[in-house]
């Protein structure tokens, strides 16, 4: 083995070790949002307060497109920042002062929404605007608005020049609540090439701003990488025909057909693309989310975006729960990013302590750090947000999300670790590639997303080409195993693998032994003798420990539960057996009342932590054994109220 190979699983051993250790400490069940520390809450969580008689008021105009192309754009953003400002109102305002939101249709397109801006500072006197939502319509308006020393805030405008002025200089009064166009160029690049693809067509549109800019910083980042554009052409906003471009993809036998623009075009061209058999994968940008994508058009195609509502963080869970309450859907990026731009606004309006000073205002949101939806906020000297995107899969009828990237260099989002000091790497042999696929147990727990940030990490030192992947869920044994049959299939040089089956991944450890295919497993093992080292905690010490911290916040004696994601892999079985059998040998005086499996979904977790709740009104405590789990104990804990309910967690964060 190669001093590059070695290293690298090295690399990876030691941190899947790290962070297998990590699990939470024994805590108390949380408190509601109105005990914590204000300080620890977000905006739109701040305590409410009563609204005086003949209180004040502070405008903000809304500007979306509410007809034109792009309709559900504009009625999602307005949704979305309206629902803030109710959340504001409710809790009395900013500064003492009631929010009077006005809307105004700037229907994506530059003239109306000139007029739109015009309108609401000349006539409503308003000093604060959240949007527009297309950059070909926010740009002029923010011309505008840092002219007459208006705040702008662009919900989803990702194009570079909204908040710059033609020299380059940062615009005062402008800012975004989106990332912009060359870091979703970058996610998707670096996602087709990590694909394995090659070769790329790009479809434009040469007159809309966000649509070629992804595609230059697409093309820029994807042949920077070492892959081949064979193909591009430009159409119109008007045109509904594109056979004779798709003609021309089919012959350029490219494997990806990059289309950076919105959902409508989106529906035209993947129908027409699946019409006539066209094989290239189609991938896009933020353009593509809307509830009015044709799934059936875009099936199997990938775009980049700004949240997913599968993220089970609990601010994301409780944003969505709000919204269909409000509006009986899931919310799109588009109403997330609205929330949030809104929430950033008022957030900066109340550091600043005025309504009035508007370059109090921009100096405030400057300085912004706010713990948002889209993920935690903080601003660059451009005055764009730093954090990660979002990769969703269009696939038989549903949209669901793939991994985290994030701003560093698309290295995959996670939370924080500890440096680890490896050696210095060695230089690759000319022309010489190493390859190694890692396998994980999935990608939806924030868990998963620091494993993926060390193994990126380790690469990057080491010299060595990885993908990363999992299924969708730690239940999808079938998955994993197609995904790990996949990696073998492309002669590796080694592979990393997290078994979801102990026993279901034994052929293909069994075929990488065939082939001389060092194996390294983490994190769960896989009954074979043949890998070269297993990183992972002592599951059986690590829940026996779990089990003693319980004792002690409950006691010594009391009912307590057990929420674990499978019965199949070697963690879901030892953190149980470790748990319960402490329990049984040191603690007669505390009894386990139940036991369930949630398959580390946090959404099927949290039923069954209800249930064992309402069916034991006792209950003194609950072990979760992954994230997942514990964060359906935790969800059902907050739902019920359940307070003093003591509850520890295994690799699950703080």
């Amino acid at each position: 083995m190669t001093k590059r190979i070695f290293g690298f699983l090295s690399i990876i051993l030691v941190f899947s070790l790290v962070l297998a250790a990590c699990g939470a400490p024994a805590t108390e069940a949380p408190k509601p949002a109105a005990e914590q520390p204000a300080a620890e809450q977000t905006a739109a969580e701040q305590p409410a307060a009563e609204q005086p008689a003949g209180q004040e008021e502070v405008k903000v105009a809304i500007l979306a497109p509410l007809s034109g192309p792009v309709p559900t754009f504009g009625v999602s953003t307005r949704d979305g920042s309206l629902l803030a400002i109710e959340e504001w109102n409710a809790k009395g305002g900013v500064l003492g002062k009631k929010i009077v939101p006005i809307v105004e249709d700037s229907q994506c397109t530059p003239d109306p929404a000139v007029n739109a801006a015009n309108k609401v500072i000349d006539q409503d006197k308003v000093k604060f605007i959240i949007g527009e939502v297309c950059s070909k319509a926010s740009i002029p308006v923010s011309e505008i608005a840092e002219a007459k020393g208006v705040i702008q805030i662009s919900p989803t405008s990702t194009n570079e020049m909204l908040t710059l002025t033609q020299d380059g200089k940062t615009k005062k009064y402008i800012f975004r609540a989106c990332f912009i166009d060359p870091f979703q160029g970058l996610v998707m690049a670096k996602f087709a090439i990590g694909k394995g693809y090659k070769t790329a067509f790009i479809m434009l549109d040469q007159g809309n701003d966000y649509v070629r800019g992804l595609a230059e910083n697409f093309e820029k980042a994807f042949t920077g990488m070492g892959g081949k554009v064979v193909g591009k052409e430009t159409y119109t906003s008007q045109d509904t025909d594109f056979s004779a471009i798709l003609t021309k993809v089919a012959d350029s036998k490219a494997e990806v057909l990059f289309l950076p623009d919105y959902y409508n075009i989106v529906n035209l061209v993947g129908a027409q693309a699946k019409e006539k058999g066209v094989t290239a994968v189609m991938m896009g940008g933020d353009g593509w989310d809307s509830a009015d994508l044709d799934l059936k058009a875009a099936d199997g195609g990938f775009y980049s975006n700004h949240y997913s509502a599968e993220d089970t963080r609990p601010i994301v869970q409780e944003w969505v729960k709000n919204y269909q309450a409000k509006y009986g859907s899931v919310p799109d990026a588009l109403a997330t990013l609205g929330y949030d731009a809104t929430n950033m606004l008022l957030s900066a309006i109340e550091k600043a302590g005025t309504t009035e000073d508007t370059a109090a205002v921009a100096a405030a949101l400057e300085k912004l750090e706010l713990e948002a939806v889209s993920g935690k906020i903080t601003l660059d000297e451009k005055h764009n947000p730093v954090k990660a995107a979002a990769v969703l899969q269009v696939k038989d009828g549903k949209v669901s999300f793939v991994e985290s990237v994030a701003p560093d260099s698309g290295a995959a989002a996670a939370p924080a670790a500890a440096p680890t000091e490896a050696a210095p790497a060695a230089a690759p042999a000319a022309g010489e590639e190493i390859y190694i696929p890692v396998i994980s147990k999935g990608f939806q727990h924030q868990f998963w997303q620091a494993v993926k940030l060390g193994a990126e990490n380790a690469a990057k030192d080491f010299g060595v080409t990885i993908t990363f992947e999992g299924p969708e869920s730690e239940a999808m044994v079938d998955k994993q195993v197609e995904m790990a049959q996949a990696a073998l299939a492309k002669n590796p040089k080694a592979m990393c693998l997290a078994p979801v089956d102990s026993k279901a991944l034994v052929p293909v450890v069994e075929e990488a032994k065939a082939k001389g295919i060092p194996v390294i497993t983490f994190d769960s093992g896989v009954d074979s003798d043949y890998p070269l080292a297993h990183a992972a905690t002592d599951n059986l010490a690590a829940a026996a420990y779990a089990a003693d911290k319980m004792a002690e916040l409950i006691g010594g004696e009391g009912e307590v539960a057990i929420i674990a994601h499978d019965q199949t892999s070697q963690t879901g079985i030892e953190r149980v057996k470790g748990f319960t059998d402490r329990i049984n040998e040191k603690y007669p005086k505390i009894k386990i009342v139940d036991t369930q499996y949630g398959g580390g979904d946090h959404l099927k977790s949290t039923d069954l932590a209800k249930a064992i709740i309402q069916a034991h009104p006792n209950l003194k405590g609950f072990f979760g054994a992954n994230e997942g789990s514990i964060i359906g104990v935790l969800n059902a804990v907050t739902e019920l109220n359940k307070q003093g309910l003591a509850v520890i967690g295994y690799d699950s964060g703080k």
